[in-house]
Order: structure tokens, then C-alpha cells, then sequence
């Protein structure tokens, strides 16, 4: 038996300490919830996090729900986005305004971290993530929020304990994921009579025939869709070679090594012996079997360790780094040759 964190951190705690963190400050006389709705539709977010919608979360319509339901109702994936730039919102403009609920949110973020990246990149130990649910759940009782702690705050308590009896924490990602591909068969199905058996006919030889197609879980980065480059673009990867490119293929998007996917236009942090550095991806290059990336590195003028970003000035400088060299994609605002770039968990805890 274990917990699952999806549920019981994501659309649990996260969310009711996201909304009453919000609303207090908002009630000490500054809108909260107005101005970040206009803050969000100034962040650059990786291509895969799907979440240019993520300022529509935050209309007066969704907010007056939201008081209704005392916790800010979205998806776990909606939770996990909204967290990182709320943190910085919270550090950069309002953290002298409520420093209890504001603590509350941030120790809560720190759960977030650790139950999410700090599991995927094996970062987490139960000291760590039983220091950091104390911590969140310390904070919250401190908080003068106007409600109570339900169940899941003792459940979170389970997680650090979980982790050590099974060394992994798992969630439901992947499980809700699947409901999308199974109901799209549903809804087409109308013959309710054999309606199961007939929705079971269609999904077992789907999954059958998914399961013995070829590198369906690559362990290694590679390009998503390669087409033959173009000729302007060998020009392009000419630059980098010592000598003029013959033939290559080419990708908008790739897989990286951790099975996060990254696009052109992503801003990434990759490693050159062992030294992170940011850059902007322009293209997905495989030259002779191996892949490369095209990037524009960024120049990082400062880093805010506990406050999770770092201060860039865009660069003209660019070259091709090994596509396996690429760690993940980040968030970010950009103002001119300026940006900021919010930093995840792993880029200070690298194991």
C-alpha cells in the first residue's frame, strides 16, 4: 500500500494552499489573482507543459469558483505549472506581505519539488522529504488560514516512509493518461448492448500492437519525426562542421534521455564537462547516427539559488551541443537581451 502523490499532493494540499496563499495576500489590499493573470501570459513555458492557457485559470469567473470551493481547481499538471511562477511572484514582488502564508505556500512548493523532480531524478531521500512535509505542514497551521488540515496532510506524512520501504513514490500520471486514448474509442462506440466487450475488443489489439513496435521506450535521447534536411539547413549545419554537410536529418522536436520531450524555440539546460549552462534550442540535428542540438547559448549573469531563478542576456552565440547533453526544458520571461529563467529542484540538488 501507498499513497499516491498525484492525488493526494497535486489535486490535494497544493491546491488549497495555493488558493488561501493567493487570497490572503489579495485581502491585505493587493489583487493577487488579477495580477497574475496578467503575469503569467508573460512567461515562456516548454513546449510540452501545454500551458498557454494557464493565465485563462485565473478569470474572475474561475476565481469566484474557486472561493466557492476553497482551493484552486485545476488539473495536477495545471498545479505543477502554475507553482514555479507563483514562487517567483512570491520571492520577487509580494513575499514581505503575508510572510506566514506566503511560507506556507513556499514550504509547500519545496513538497512539490521533491515529490515530483526530486523522484524523477533520484534526488529525493526520505530525510529530505520528511524534513520538507513537517516543514509544509508546520507552516500551514501558522498560516491563520480560515480552514483546517483535511486527511491528506497525515498522508503526506506516509510518503517519506513509502519511499524508503520501496525506494520509488508512485503517481497516477500515467494511469490518467490512458483514460484519454481508451475514451477516445468509447465515445465513437454506440451499440450499448456489448458495450465493454466490444470497447475491450478494440483497446487490447491496440495495445498488443503498440507494445511490439520497435525502441517504443528509447533509452537515450533521440530526434521525434526526422525529415531530410533541407538545403538552406545544411548550409545552416555546415557552419558548425569542419566541412560542408552532405546529408542530414532534422527534427522541430526530440525525446530526451529522461523521456521529457524538447522543441525548438524550448529554452534548455544542458551540461558541458559537468558546467549547466541555458540556451535556446533552434533545431534537432542527427549527422552520421548521432544527435545533436542547434542552440543559442544565453549568457548567465547571476544566480538566485534559494529563490529558483537565474538572470540571462540573450546571446548571438550558437553551436551544436550532443543532444544527450540536454537536461530539461525550463520556464521563463524575457524582456529585450534580458530574461529570467526559472530554475527546477534539480538544478541546485544535481545528484
Amino acid at each position: 500500500f501507498c499513497h499516491d502523490y498525484m492525488h493526494g499532493i497535486l489535486q490535494g494540499t497544493a491546491p488549497v494552499v495555493l488558493y488561501h496563499t493567493l487570497q490572503a495576500i489579495s485581502l491585505r489590499g493587493f489583487d493577487a489573482w488579477d495580477f497574475l493573470a496578467q503575469y503569467l501570459q508573460h512567461f515562456h513555458f516548454p513546449h510540452a507543459w501545454k500551458c498557454s492557457h494557464l493565465a485563462s485559470l485565473l478569470t474572475k469567473k474561475k476565481v469566484d469558483k474557486y472561493r466557492a470551493n476553497q482551493k484552486v481547481s485545476a488539473l495536477a499538471s495545471e498545479i505543477l505549472a502554475l507553482f514555479p511562477p507563483v514562487r517567483h511572484f512570491i520571492h520577487t514582488v509580494v513575499r514581505d506581505t503575508c510572510p506566514d502564508a506566503c511560507q506556507a505556500f513556499l514550504t509547500m512548493a519545496d513538497v512539490v519539488d521533491q515529490v515530483h523532480e526530486g523522484m524523477q531524478w533520484r534526488i529525493t531521500t526520505r530525510a529530505s522529504l520528511l524534513q520538507a512535509v513537517e516543514r509544509a505542514c508546520s507552516a500551514f497551521a501558522n498560516s491563520d488560514f480560515p480552514v483546517g488540515m483535511i486527511r491528506k496532510w497525515h498522508w503526506m506524512l506516509h510518503l517519506p516512509d513509502a519511499l524508503q520501504r520501496y525506494g520509488h513514490l508512485p503517481s497516477c500520471f500515467t494511469a490518467e493518461r490512458k483514460h484519454k486514448s481508451i475514451g477516445a474509442l468509447a465515445t465513437r462506440l454506440q451499440r450499448t448492448r456489448s458495450y465493454e466487450r466490444d470497447l475491450l475488443h478494440q483497446v487490447l489489439p491496440m495495445e498488443l500492437s503498440a507494445m511490439q513496435e520497435r525502441d517504443l521506450f528509447p533509452m537515450e535521447a533521440c530526434l521525434l519525426g526526422p525529415k531530410e534536411a533541407s538545403p538552406k539547413q545544411l548550409g545552416t549545419i555546415s557552419l558548425f562542421l569542419t566541412g560542408p554537410c552532405a546529408a542530414a536529418a532534422v527534427s522541430t522536436s526530440a525525446r530526451l534521455a529522461r523521456g521529457r520531450h524538447c522543441h525548438t524555440k524550448d529554452v534548455v539546460v544542458f551540461t558541458t564537462d559537468g558546467r549547466p549552462q541555458i540556451a535556446e534550442v533552434q533545431l534537432h540535428v542527427l549527422l552520421d547516427g548521432t544527435a545533436a542540438t542547434l542552440v543559442q547559448v544565453w549568457d548567465v549573469l547571476s544566480t538566485e539559488p534559494e529563490q529558483r531563478y537565474a538572470k540571462c542576456r540573450v546571446s548571438q552565440v550558437t553551436g551544436l551541443v550532443p543532444l544527450q547533453a540536454i537536461l530539461y526544458p525550463v520556464a521563463y520571461i524575457k524582456t529585450g537581451q534580458e530574461a529570467r529563467v526559472l530554475l527546477p529542484y534539480q538544478f541546485n540538488c544535481r545528484a
